[in-house]
């Protein structure tokens, strides 16, 4: 249900660094919101997250390759994570994805 009052405040922050033979990048979520009528932890904040990204570049044959590291805290304000269906009502545990990845440009 909607909440009439409440507090809602947070951090997000970004970095990266980029060369012609690899690259790296950063980035850090954290919300916190509060129903200032009750006290209580709003249910729908999302859970604190950070994102790593670190690849290589071959420019000899256009490629571009590396790994993405998401990693999110547990969220114990009642919001389950939406790909595990079995969380319960009471928030769901802290997570952690690796996504691989190749891209190759064709030259014209």
């Amino acid at each position: 249900s909607n909440v009439s009052n409440a507090t809602i405040y947070g951090v997000e922050m970004e970095g990266s660094y980029d060369t012609k033979a690899f690259f790296a990048r950063l980035a850090v979520s954290a919300t916190v919101g509060t129903n200032t009528d009750t006290g209580q932890p709003l249910t729908s904040i999302p859970a604190h997250k950070a994102v790593v990204t670190l690849g290589g570049r071959n420019s000899e044959h256009n490629l571009e390759y590396g790994a993405k590291i998401t990693v999110a805290a547990a969220a114990d304000t009642g919001v389950a994570y939406s790909a595990n269906p079995f969380a319960g009502a009471e928030g769901s545990d802290a997570w952690a994805r690796v996504d691989l990845f190749l891209g190759w440009k064709p030259e014209y």
